[in-house]
């Protein structure tokens, strides 16, 4: 995102933070969606904010699988479920989002545990115990943060729960609603 403000000035569009960083996630590296947006842009003039942009673009950011289990554990099963709906509209597999579910509850179990071996955790520390990246870690830690020990183990036989009803065909939207939802208590 860092190359998209100057590109957006070089095109006489000025954009504000908000605004470039919801370009990046509607169209990712799609640099021709993203020029011809800033053609449209350009006519506007003044600083251009996020809703601004949004009316013209006007499309939804594509769903991300940290930012619904961030909402999630933070209580915010709206966001959460919000953030499932775009997965799924994207194409997302079910069975592919469950996955990231598990893999990322994996490493927000690891770092409840390393929390509690280690007091305050950085980023940098979780990538390098946890064997991850740290952009991965820090996403796993920001949610780690807000649970504990007893609430992990629940969220675990939650998802776990929800891994054998896909498994036994039931729903897959409404089993994975049902598992966001139960993660956001």
């Amino acid at each position: 995102m860092g190359w998209l403000k100057p590109f957006a000035r070089a095109a006489g569009v000025p954009l504000e933070p908000e605004a470039a960083q919801y370009l990046a996630e509607v169209f990712g590296s799609d640099l021709a969606g993203i020029a011809s947006e800033l053609n449209k842009l350009a006519v506007l003039g003044g600083p251009l904010d996020r809703d601004s942009v949004q009316r013209v673009v006007g499309r939804e950011p594509a769903g991300d699988s940290f930012a619904m289990l961030a909402a999630a554990a933070a209580g915010k099963a709206p966001e959460a479920l919000a953030q499932l709906r775009r997965l799924l509209l994207g194409g997302e597999d079910p069975f592919r989002l469950l996955g990231a579910v598990v893999w990322q509850y994996s490493l927000i179990a690891r770092c409840v545990a390393l929390q509690a071996e280690m007091g305050r955790v950085t980023d940098a520390q979780a990538a390098q115990r946890l064997g991850v990246k740290p952009y991965p870690a820090r996403k796993a830690l920001e949610v780690a943060r807000r649970l504990d020990e007893r609430r992990i183990h629940a969220h675990l036989r939650r998802i776990q729960a929800a891994d054998l009803a896909l498994k036994q065909g039931r729903d897959p939207q409404s089993t994975l609603e049902r598992l966001l939802v139960g993660l956001s208590v």
